[in-house]
């Protein structure tokens, strides 16, 4: 008994279940997804500005569409190691994980063709410029 006590204080401040508690909770890998996209929009006269973070990803792991006034972005990302090369070692584990987010925000009067974005340094900044003309009212003839 007296050993278990004494073996007991090698620990530091927090036990073993505290420190995984804080480990497996608080460190996520920053190329994951979790939770959402986190965006800033902004609007001015000329056109709405949508930042958007997306840490880890690629350009090939997020797609930007627009469609019935709504601009979704989708970031879709695996991780995976191909091991198929490797002649000398047997692979025993191999883990990885797949994420998929999804964020859709209503940004009405957008001239679709002028639609930009670009991404860097984990940064997705799209650019949606207003449309400038203006369809008048007309009428619709009836046969």
């Amino acid at each position: 008994m007296t050993n278990e006590i004494s073996n007991r204080h090698n620990y530091g401040l927090f036990d073993p279940f505290w420190n995984n508690f804080v480990t497996d909770n608080f460190n996520h890998d920053s190329t994951a997804l979790h939770g959402e996209l986190k965006a800033d929009i902004s609007e001015s006269p000329k056109a709405y500005k949508a930042v958007i973070e997306t840490p880890g990803l690629t350009k090939k792991d997020v797609k930007v569409g627009y469609h019935d006034d709504t601009l979704t972005v989708t970031a879709d990302k695996t991780s995976f190691e191909d091991h198929a090369n490797e002649k000398e070692d047997t692979v025993m584990i191999s883990e990885r994980t797949h994420s998929t987010v999804q964020r859709s925000f209503r940004l009405p009067n957008v001239a679709i063709d002028k639609i930009s974005a670009k991404q860097e340094a984990g940064i997705l900044t799209i650019t949606l410029p207003k449309q400038t003309e203006h369809k008048a009212d007309f009428e619709v003839d009836v046969d």
